[in-house]
C-alpha cells in the first residue's frame, strides 16, 4: 500500500516539476529554421513527378461527364475532392492550362453535391 502511495505521488510531481514557472516565453531559445534536406537523389524526385503526373493523367481520363471521378457512389463527392486537391498540389489551376477544364468541372460537381 505504500509503494502505491508513493508512485501516486511522485506521478503528480512529474508534471510540475516539469512546468518550470522560472522560463518565460522570452527566455525560450529560438527554434532553429528548418534545415533542408536532400532525401532522395535528384533522379528519384524526376521518377516521382512522372510517376505524379500519370495518376493525374489517369484521374483526367477517367473523369465522368458529370465531373466526378470514377469511384463508389458512397465515396462521393470526397473521392472527387481529394482528387482536385491532387491537382492542385501539383500547381494545375482550374480553368486554366492542361487540366484546367477537367478542373473546373470537378469543382463544379463538388459544389452542386453540397447540402
Amino acid at each position: 500500500m505504500r509503494a502505491l502511495q508513493c508512485l501516486s505521488i511522485l506521478l503528480l510531481a512529474i508534471p510540475l516539476a516539469a512546468a518550470d514557472p522560472a522560463v518565460t516565453e522570452s527566455q525560450a531559445p529560438e527554434p532553429r529554421p528548418m534545415e533542408r534536406r536532400n532525401v532522395l537523389h535528384p533522379e528519384r524526385w524526376t521518377e516521382i513527378d512522372r510517376a505524379v503526373d500519370r495518376g493525374l493523367a489517369y484521374l483526367a481520363a477517367h473523369q465522368r461527364p458529370d465531373g466526378s471521378i470514377e469511384a463508389p457512389l458512397t465515396g462521393q463527392p470526397g473521392i472527387t475532392s481529394l482528387a482536385v486537391l491532387a491537382f492542385l498540389s501539383r500547381g494545375h489551376i482550374p480553368g486554366e492550362g492542361e487540366y484546367g477544364p477537367q478542373l473546373l468541372k470537378a469543382v463544379d460537381f463538388v459544389l452542386a453535391t453540397q447540402r
